[in-house]
């Protein structure tokens, strides 16, 4: 397994419950699309 170095380590607290969180760079870049869905018949708006 590759060693990833953390570049910002912290933690999310929620009363008695605490999540570790490590923050690292980026190995690659993805894009994200979103789809518009009309709710009257579930088909998409197009845009």
């Amino acid at each position: 397994m590759l060693h990833v170095r953390s570049i910002w380590n912290g933690a999310i607290s929620f009363g008695l419950v605490s999540i570790p969180i490590k923050l690292v760079n980026a190995t690659e870049s993805h894009s994200v699309s979103f789809r518009q869905i009309h709710t009257e018949d579930n088909g998409s708006l197009g845009v």
